[in-house]
């Protein structure tokens, strides 16, 4: 079984959860067939760019978490915009395609977990803790994409959510 991996400098803390790859392997799957995706990323980020900015981090790409963590988490266009605008409006969602097609940090994304174009998430709870997740493939499809969809999206994600905010906590 795999344990949780902590990094930290002066800046962030971050538990790498690659735990969750044993824990959470069914309902992972399942997100991933249902979507045709084959890529997921979820973070909870507490105290977002100040003292005891912590993020507890999941990513079914280990390779890619770990080059990200040590490179790009600093200098990340997208995950910048997102959180940005979640603080602002409580909730925001982005299209790479549309927000960060060129920066090295997703060119190598792209590369590494062999993805094309992904969506993401974030939302600001009542706490102030930010909770966003990412869903990405090699080809996506957005006509395939209606209410409906995203609906049951959501409740292949809850499992997964679930679990994470119920574990972070312990790890800060």
């Amino acid at each position: 079984m795999k344990k949780v991996e902590i990094i930290q400098n002066t800046k962030i803390k971050v538990a790498l959860r690659k735990d969750f790859f044993d824990v959470l392997q069914d309902p992972i799957r399942d997100l991933l067939e249902f979507t045709g995706a084959n890529y997921f990323a979820h973070q909870i980020i507490e105290n977002y760019y100040q003292p005891n900015h912590f993020v507890s981090s999941f990513n079914t790409h280990e390779d890619w978490s770990d080059l990200y963590w040590s490179k790009f988490w600093f200098n990340d266009p997208l995950e910048r915009k997102i959180h940005k605008n979640a603080k602002i409006n409580g909730s925001s969602v982005s299209l790479w395609q549309l927000s960060d097609p060129d920066s090295d940090c997703m060119l190598s994304r792209m590369q590494m977990c062999k993805v094309r174009d992904g969506v993401a998430f974030s939302y600001q709870h009542k706490t102030g803790v930010l909770e966003n997740y990412t869903i990405a493939w090699e080809k996506f499809d957005l006509e395939s994409i209606n209410i409906k969809k995203i609906i049951l999206i959501q409740e292949k994600l809850n499992p997964i959510r679930l679990y994470h905010r119920q574990t972070y906590q312990d790890l800060k």
